[in-house]
């Protein structure tokens, strides 16, 4: 039984995955700073030794987290960007050899 592969290079979705990473860091320094907001709020109003334990566990681990995973989505799309200009050639001999096929 032969086998066959599909094999797809879409450099307009590399650019869309780079764009779209980068939006979400975005969305993660938004997140960071209600969740900050709104701890600064319950270390006020929860002034107890209940609630200062329960924000000492949110605090710093949930952001440390929410940082981590932001450096690493930035660092896809940083990654993703610099491929994207790396493998143009890539893309254009790919685009030639896949148009010579279908022709």
């Amino acid at each position: 039984m032969p086998l066959s592969y599909k094999i797809v290079l879409n450099q307009e979705a590399f650019n869309k995955a780079s764009i779209d990473l980068a939006e979400l860091a975005k969305e993660f320094d938004v997140l960071n700073s209600e969740i900050t907001t709104l701890l600064e709020g319950l270390k006020t109003g929860w002034d107890t030794p209940s609630g200062k334990l329960f924000i000492s566990f949110c605090e710093g681990p949930l952001t440390d987290q929410l940082n981590g995973q932001k450096l690493v989505i930035e660092k896809i799309s940083r990654t993703l960007s610099m491929s994207k200009t790396e493998y143009e050639s890539v893309f254009t001999s790919y685009e030639i050899l896949n148009n010579s096929i279908h022709t």
